[in-house]
């Protein structure tokens, strides 16, 4: 940089003659501060806390007010300012906000000699290289986890006078009234927390707002620890980011519901029961003491809270702390000025319904579960679990299901309900539950309905019977072990990559994230022979052309897979993030369609004509409810054909040999072929030398349309090297031949 040279005229005042004038050396000094181990240790928050320096270099001296602010223009954690300094020798310090008490307590001040332009390296603030961690015990690491909670704060969902964070994983046997409180000394609202816990294992966990489930993050975290104390980045709870623009003014929002049908039907009693409103700005905390009430005894109740304005909120209304409603969550747009929202009734139940004594017949069939050898009709069992006996089974009466001896794979329980609105939907799911032990991998025996989307189930005392093959799976959707089968997946991640929508969370494959497809359907990933888990890796997504569309091929079934599965597919996204060294998922909840449902297209009962099927074009979103939703694989056949008139429906009057999928291809690749009546049939293997590689069939063949699964080795089992291969198919009077890579 340019020096610059101040003229200092010194003045005689007698006569103001010049007597002198000397060049003064001004030099550019940038200095430069570490703030990522701060960050680590949730002790700095760059959104609302600044950096600055000060010393004998400030004027004034050692004033933090005044002091010059460090800035982080590209995000690496590493703050710098340039100061303006005359030779001689300097004393400074870093400090955290604008007033003693935050600053380099660990290190003495700093000093230095200007005597031209400088840039100086990077120091650590207080000069703390790595995180500090307690002593822990032998055998064990300290994992320190850190959650934000200025979002929280900002939209009034969390006070930090009053409440408490805290953290509940698989390391502490998810238990939050045994969790410590997160700690906050600095109070920037970084809560710390250290576990000791031990090496090389895999955990999940997630943050929640007071001492019990309820105020709980929508989505479980994981991490992954080695054999050194490990600290995660602070995430914000929830994955909500604080905003910058938010404004902080509240308004008064004035609840209204009506309770006449309620009280007519004899389901509520003014003189006795009590109405709140819980939602995403209190915590959704269902025993607060904002009592609504009614002063002219028309049934409307209404309640008035103080909330931040310029946001949306969700909430629902809850009687006695306990009845919630059934309804999905409700939501309202709030602005800057004061609003009254518009009358509504619980549940939206307007019409006073017949009040009766009935019974509601709970029937599940398994026949598809039975078939895959995931369920044994002999030893395992059906529970029927719901609102109306409090989503558990401590009265078997109402929750333990009977098989009927007549079809074991049929199962069935009468519930008894006294006093109870006709037209009133009782919310329900059939579980599982496994008697086992080889069949670990099911753990959670919850279904996931297909045609709910993983939602709840309903019905009415007016329907009277409930009856569903479990999880909605049909015994025409059957995948035999002998059908093989590939299906192509996509998704539009420009969403995730878009700060004004993802917010701090982005997906960066710059930064080599990686997109995964996470199965929410229990069922079929004991089926497959996958570890139930939010975090699963089983399928990865790419994006070769980088169109910001990522793909996959699932291969449902293969010669070397050999099981029958089904067709249905229950699934959300989620992206890990290698910076933050933590998952982002799409969110789920317990809505209906809180997960995407999609079928492979089927043309009749277990036929699958479509290979490799093409799944539409899927988005990443940041909304509970997923709108990529299908009804049945025989729809979803049809709406394919509707598009693409030359497929086939079923019936093969040729021979066929069909290209590989995928080709080129590594590690392995999927060939079929057609007959249109049973015979003997051969498919070779062979290299560019006419050398026979592999067989994969030679044998009789039924009519119809097979699948091999090439997995690049020879006959003997050898692993073969990269280039060109030709496989051949003869089959009566047919014979042909076709080309394919494989690459390494």
């Amino acid at each position: 940089m340019k020096k610059l040279t101040i003229l200092l005229a010194l003045l005689v005042f007698c006569g103001f003659t010049v007597l002198s004038a000397q060049p003064v050396e001004v030099y550019y000094v940038t200095f430069k501060v570490d703030m990522n181990i701060k960050m680590l240790m949730g002790e700095f928050d760059s959104l609302l806390q600044e950096v600055r320096m000060t010393g004998t270099l400030t004027s004034p001296n050692w004033d933090p007010p005044t002091a010059p602010i460090l800035t982080d223009e590209d995000g690496d954690g590493i703050f710098q300012t340039t100061l303006q300094l005359m030779s001689g020798d300097y004393e400074y310090k870093y400090l955290i906000g604008d007033a003693w008490g935050n600053d380099e307590s660990l290190v003495s001040n700093r000093a230095i000699t200007v005597s031209g332009d400088q840039e100086l390296d990077p120091v650590f603030y207080s000069n703390m290289s790595e995180p500090e961690f307690p002593a822990v015990g032998d055998g064990k690491i300290a994992l320190r986890l850190n959650v934000n909670m200025s979002r929280q704060r900002q939209i009034g969902a969390f006070n930090p006078a009053s409440h408490v964070v805290r953290s509940a994983g698989s390391f502490q046997g998810w238990a939050p009234a045994d969790a410590p409180d997160m700690e906050d000394d600095d109070e920037n609202l970084i809560y710390t927390v250290v576990y000791e816990v031990d090496t090389s294992e895999t955990y999940e966990y997630k943050y929640l707002i007071g001492t019990d489930w309820g105020q709980d993050e929508s989505s479980n975290r994981f991490v992954t620890v080695g054999v050194n104390d490990t600290a995660i980045s602070p995430v914000y709870f929830n994955n909500e980011p604080y905003d910058p623009n938010f404004s902080p003014d509240s308004v008064n929002v004035t609840f209204q519901l009506d309770m006449s049908t309620r009280t007519l039907e004899g389901l509520f009693d003014p003189e006795e029961d009590s109405v709140v409103v819980a939602g995403s700005f209190n915590g959704w905390n269902n025993a607060n003491e904002n009592y609504f009430t009614d002063a002219d005894e028309d049934t409307v109740y209404t309640g008035v809270w103080k909330i931040p304005g310029n946001q949306n909120i969700e909430y629902k209304f809850v009687i006695n702390a306990s009845t919630w409603e059934s309804v999905a969550n409700r939501i309202a747009v709030l602005g800057d000025a004061d609003v009254v929202l518009p009358k509504v009734y619980f549940n939206n139940d307007s019409i006073v319904s017949q009040i009766i004594d009935g019974d509601i017949e709970f029937i599940v069939k398994m026949d598809v579960f039975d078939e895959l050898g995931v369920f044994n009709n002999t030893m395992d069992s059906l529970k029927v679990r719901g609102d109306f006996n409090g989503w558990g089974d401590s009265d078997p009466t109402k929750s333990q299901m009977n098989q009927d001896f007549l079809d074991p794979n049929r199962w069935f329980l009468s519930v008894p309900f006294v006093q109870t609105p006709s037209d009133e939907e009782k919310l329900f799911k059939y579980v599982v539950v496994l008697n086992n032990p080889i069949k670990d991998s099911w753990t959670d025996g919850y279904e996931r309905p297909c045609f709910h989307g993983g939602g709840n189930r309903s019905v009415t005392l007016d329907e009277g019977t409930a009856e569903h093959y479990y999880d909605d799976i049909h015994p025409d959707w059957v995948i035999e072990d002998d059908v093989y089968l590939n299906v192509n997946f996509r998704i539009d991640m420009r969403p995730a990559m878009d700060p004004l929508v993802q917010g701090s969370d982005l997906f960066d494959p710059a930064t080599s994230d990686t997109l995964w497809y996470i199965c929410e359907q229990p069922s079929w990933a004991a089926v497959m022979g996958w570890e139930d888990s939010d975090q699963m890796k089983y399928l990865y997504f790419t994006d070769d052309d980088n169109d910001s569309i990522y793909t996959a091929t699932l291969t449902v079934n293969s010669a070397e897979l050999s099981n029958a599965t089904f067709n249905a597919f229950v699934y959300r996204y989620a992206f890990y993030d290698q910076s933050a060294g933590a998952w982002v998922s799409e969110p789920s909840g317990y809505s209906n369609f809180a997960y995407r449902t999609r079928y492979i297209g089927q043309n009749a009962a277990r036929s699958f004509p479509v290979n490799p099927w093409p799944m539409p074009l899927d988005t990443w979103t940041n909304k509970e409810i997923k709108p990529d939703q299908e009804t049945d694989p025989f729809k979803s056949y049809q709406d394919y054909v509707s598009i693409r008139p030359e497929l086939p429906e079923g019936v093969i009057n040729n021979y066929t040999l069909n290209q590989n999928y995928p080709n080129p291809f590594n590690p392995q690749t999927s060939i079929s072929y057609s007959l249109p009546r049973p015979g003997q049939v051969s498919l070779i293997i062979y290299n560019v030398l006419g050398q026979k590689v592999k067989t994969l069939i030679n044998g009789k063949a039924d009519a119809g349309t097979h699948y091999h699964v090439w997995k690049g080795v020879d006959d003997r089992g050898n692993k073969v090297a990269s280039g060109i291969y030709f496989y051949k198919l003869e089959a009566e009077n047919f014979s042909a031949i076709k080309k394919m890579v494989l690459v390494k």
